[in-house]
């Protein structure tokens, strides 16, 4: 019985500890937060955030992120853009140098060759397009140095840089056919080629020394010509197929007759007539797309404009239209509207635009960062492509454009009946095709 009292007061004593331990914890705490209430209502309420302060932190914020956005976009119009104003379209996918463009003859494509071993066909009607999409066509182990097509498109002709050949592409996807020769014909470089599939029917060949040769698109050999030049530069087809002509060491630019027969074979080439008035060697030329005119670009500073359409046959000189001096910055390169109305010299990165009577119209500096590869003018003359770096540009030709209404206007105001009405409507089209185009220019 002792041992059950002991247990019972034992467990009373600690009911009793706990409770009065309980007591004395709640009274510390209760004498601790009365201590905080009355030291914060000595101290007063903190002052609430300003709603102003925080609504302009935030807006300084989203300005802030404007700004950067509108810096960004800035940055890209400037990287897109070109100060003239003139700036169409830049088009970019090429991995390499692009080393030639031309307009399709359907006037559809821009179409450029690479160093990167690929041909890219860019249409036209996306070239307002935010992104510029493009058909790739691979150039198997070698790269194109150039590209020239025949007049109704049917067949394009590239020169291949390692393989001095000629390979022929065909239909609208260039589905590449064959090389023209078959093995290198020259151990010197192949510096230009040309095919005509219409009233004749040939390739040629021209290469560094001073020899151009033609070959049926079977591979045979139809003619060896020898420029006599010394070194040639150049060369090219008249888009008729009638004429050959080549360009190098000497100040003229000769040319021949392709004739042939009824089913286009080349029978026979002779000498037709020289272009003549440079004083050092002609470095490029250009024919237009009628074959009527010629456009030519020397070391001596000058280009000039002929007329060729001309009784040769009866020793008849070709007419020269203008002249005028360029600014040389090496390697130029030369193009004339169809209308024979405006050219255009590149020479390093810069362009020039005049009145194919000589007047200078217009420059574009800095058209690229580096040298011009090639330049030429779209089939209304409105438009003109550029290649150089890994993009090809395409510019407003605007002074060109306007020096053709004006010419129509004179030419309106002597016409009468259907005539005057053809020529409204030449310059109507002309004037919302340049208005269309300006109003895309891409400004820096």
């Amino acid at each position: 019985e002792m041992v059950v009292l002991g247990l019972v007061a034992a467990l009373v004593l600690l009911v009793v500890g706990g409770l009065l331990l309980t007591r004395l914890m709640i009274g510390i705490m209760t004498k601790s937060f009365q201590r905080k209430i009355e030291d914060h209502e000595s101290r007063g309420p903190p002052p609430p955030t300003p709603p102003a302060l925080e609504e302009t932190a935030v807006s300084k914020k989203t300005a802030a992120a404007k700004q950067d956005k509108k810096g960004a976009s800035s940055k890209q119009a400037k990287s897109r853009g070109h100060p003239s104003g003139l700036l169409e379209a830049s088009l970019k996918g090429h991995t390499e140098d692009v080393l030639d463009v031309v307009f399709s003859p359907d006037g559809n494509h821009v179409v450029s060759a690479s160093a990167d071993r690929s041909i890219r066909l860019w249409p036209v009607a996306g070239l307002h397009g935010r992104e510029h999409a493009s058909v790739r066509v691979p150039v198997e182990l070698d790269h194109a140095t150039a590209l020239r097509f025949a007049a109704n498109g049917s067949v394009l002709a590239a020169p291949l840089a390692a393989g001095r050949v000629a390979r022929l592409f065909a239909g609208k996807d260039l589905v590449a056919k064959r090389d023209i020769p078959e093995k290198p014909a020259s151990r010197h470089e192949l510096v230009a080629v040309g095919v005509s599939v219409d009233r004749s029917k040939f390739v040629m060949t021209c290469y560094a020394d001073t020899t151009l040769q033609l070959w049926s698109f079977k591979g045979e050999l139809l003619q060896t010509l020898d420029s006599k030049m010394n070194s040639n530069s150049y060369a090219a087809v008249s888009p008729c197929g009638k004429f050959v002509a080549v360009s190098g060491f000497t100040p003229d630019v000769k040319v021949w007759e392709v004739v042939a027969g009824s089913a286009g074979e080349v029978q026979q080439v002779k000498r037709a007539f020289e272009l003549t008035g440079h004083t050092s060697g002609i470095v490029h030329f250009a024919f237009t797309p009628d074959s009527r005119y010629m456009a030519s670009v020397a070391k001596d500073g000058t280009w000039r404009a002929y007329d060729i359409e001309v009784r040769y046959d009866l020793q008849q000189q070709c007419i020269t239209l203008g002249h005028a001096p360029y600014e040389n910055h090496g390697t130029p390169r030369v193009a004339l509207t169809p209308d024979a109305v405006t050219v255009a010299v590149a020479s390093g990165p810069h362009i020039e635009l005049f009145d194919a009577r000589g007047p200078r119209l217009a420059v574009i500096r800095d058209a690229h960062v580096g040298p011009i590869t090639a330049i030429a003018f779209d089939s209304l003359g409105a438009r003109l492509a550029t290649s150089g770096d890994r993009v090809v540009h395409v510019w407003v030709n605007e002074a060109g454009v306007r020096l053709k209404i004006d010419k129509l206007n004179a030419d309106k105001s002597k016409a009468v009946g259907l005539a005057a009405e053809r020529i409204a409507g030449q310059i109507q089209l002309l004037s919302s095709s340049l208005s269309d185009m300006l109003g895309h220019a891409l400004l820096a």
